[in-house]
């Protein structure tokens, strides 16, 4: 899967510096291996907001209902390269299709 720089949900800018925060409630942020920095990302991104109320999640680490829900639907202010984001929201999506029979799985062990 190709890197995504910075997919965001509840920003209305498409650059960083320029973050302005369209509700009240907290941001998520999701990073890929693309963001080697993540506490100076943080760091920026409540300067910019003038707000803490930020949650991480790096999508790298990220089971694949986490990283499908983190990609889908977001509003997408940076990528690594064109058009690298498109392919990361196919590839989770397709993960969590194609494992969904795993977590039923894992479901039926632990109701026994």
């Amino acid at each position: 899967m190709a890197p995504v720089g910075l997919p965001v949900r509840g920003l209305s800018a498409a650059n960083p510096a320029k973050v302005e925060v369209t509700t009240p409630a907290d941001t998520s942020v999701t990073v890929s291996q693309a963001q080697r920095d993540v506490l100076s990302l943080l760091d920026a991104l409540a300067r910019a907001t003038g707000s803490d109320q930020l949650d991480l999640m790096v999508l790298d680490s990220a089971g694949p209902v986490a990283r499908e829900r983190a990609l889908v639907g977001c509003l997408v202010l940076s990528e690594s390269s064109q058009g690298d984001y498109a392919p990361a929201q196919i590839a989770a999506t397709m993960e969590r299709l194609d494992t969904a029979w795993l977590r039923a799985l894992d479901l039926e062990l632990m109701a026994r």
